[in-house]
């Protein structure tokens, strides 16, 4: 590589990253090209930035309800069997963990199983 020209993605105030182009010889880049790049910028910038503004808060959101569905569901599974079986906090989140090992089921399955009571799950085999 012996030339490099870059310029910034911009979309309003923020810069979203750059697009860079790269040639083997030197001086390879005109002015024209300087002006082609930036055109080129302006309008993956636009892309990018509506890309960006309409899919990652609807994405975020998603995975951030998931993952609070998913907490909450291993809380309460965790309660039942602190109830069923006297234990403490950590014993019980333990418990849930060594079982999910144990039967290789992912722990928020084993968590939602034990939460909606469903048989065949017993979490006192995982002590």
């Amino acid at each position: 590589m012996r030339s490099c020209l870059s310029v910034p993605l911009i979309r309003g105030a923020d810069t979203i990253g750059a697009m860079k182009v790269y040639a083997s010889s030197s001086d390879a880049f005109s002015v024209d090209d300087q002006r082609l790049l930036v055109n080129l910028a302006k309008s993956a910038a636009a892309l990018l930035g509506h890309v960006q503004a309409s899919d990652t808060p609807q994405r975020i959101s998603d995975e951030v309800r998931h993952s609070l569905r998913t907490r909450d569901t291993v809380g309460i599974a965790r309660g039942i069997l602190m109830e069923r079986h006297d234990l403490g906090r950590d014993e019980a989140l333990a418990r849930i963990t060594a079982l999910s090992s144990r039967t290789r089921t992912p722990v928020s399955d084993l968590a939602a199983t034990i939460a909606e009571r469903k048989s065949g799950i017993d979490p006192s085999e995982a002590s």
